[in-house]
């Protein structure tokens, strides 16, 4: 099983992430009140199975604390964390059931290619 870590860093206070260090975590999952990530906080119909983060900015949803989350997810995949997943903190042993696949998976935006010539 993947080892897990719950650390992020901050981007309000202008601190760069740092590069991650030897032993680091392989996987991140940040635990929520609700199904997964909802793209309305209101219906739990309107989960994502993958939400992409881009590199810098808001990130794609921000109702209630998902905002938070999905910036220290950003922070972590910037850092070098493998994977990231929020998932339900409702359930059952619900690390487990993320790291076996349930959840949203937090990816990085790709990047748009610059016009060249």
């Amino acid at each position: 099983m993947p080892r897990t870590a719950a650390r992020s860093t901050s981007t309000r206070t202008g601190r760069r992430p740092r590069p991650r260090a030897r032993g680091g975590a392989d996987a991140l999952v940040l635990l929520t009140g609700a199904p997964e990530v909802l793209t309305d906080g209101a219906d739990e119909e309107t989960l994502l199975s993958v939400c992409a983060v881009p590199v810098r900015g808001a990130p794609p949803i921000t109702q209630g604390g998902m905002g938070t989350k999905l910036i220290a997810a950003r922070d972590a995949l910037l850092v070098g964390v493998e994977r990231v997943t929020v998932a339900d903190g409702r359930i059952s042993r619900p690390v487990h059931a993320a790291l076996a696949g349930h959840g949203t998976r937090i990816t990085m935006q790709a990047q748009p290619q610059e016009a060249t010539g």
